[in-house]
């Protein structure tokens, strides 16, 4: 528990404001799951997607194969395949890539527990989202917690959110943090 309160989410919180709660009970067939939420400052409004993908060094239509696991990034970070199908911003390299998000499960003594970043559910299978995500310094791409995952309920809202995020893109934000950020590194280099 204290590798998790110490973690820091150097991109998308400023300090080290996490705090926990305790959520609810959930059933899994037999077995009560309790659900704690993992809370934070973000570095800027995410309900503005131009700020969002102004943030991020993804977007992209994707569509979740499978779960492949789970590490731990100072909290549970579950694992999954996604099929790219369509880019919005950046250059992924490959048509499926390993994922992450923030959230998963831990034993606490002896009981399941399952940790959500603000209530962001895990992602479902064999379902399409656009996500907005990082690279992060060992290649692997980091899902945005919260914001990072629109999930597409049918074609008609597929065609308008890509089309909302490309508008996004056009007008995007980059979050002042951001900006010092790559300031301070482009001075450095």
């Amino acid at each position: 528990m204290k590798k998790i309160l110490s973690f820091t989410f150097a991109l998308l919180m400023i300090g080290s404001t996490s705090a926990f709660g305790y959520h609810y009970l959930l059933e899994d067939k037999d077995e009560k799951i309790t659900v704690k939420t993992i809370e934070g400052n973000f570095i800027a409004d995410f309900t503005d997607k131009r700020n969002l993908v102004g943030a991020v060094d993804y977007v992209f239509l994707g569509e979740v194969i499978s779960k492949k696991g789970q590490v731990d990034l100072g909290l549970p970070t579950t694992q999954y395949e996604v099929k790219v199908l369509n880019e919005i911003k950046g250059n992924i390299q490959n048509d499926e890539i390993v994922l992450s998000q923030y959230g998963g499960y831990e034993d606490e003594e002896g009981k399941k527990v399952l940790y959500l970043f603000e209530n962001d559910p895990l992602l479902e299978s064999n379902t399409k989202y656009i996500f907005a995500a990082n690279k992060q310094k060992d290649e692997s791409v980091l899902l945005v917690p919260l914001y990072g995952n629109v999930k597409i309920k049918d074609k008609n809202q597929q065609i308008a959110l890509e089309k909302e995020f490309k508008d996004a893109f056009n007008n995007q934000k980059v979050p002042e943090i951001l900006q010092r950020k790559r300031n301070n590194n482009e001075t450095n280099n």
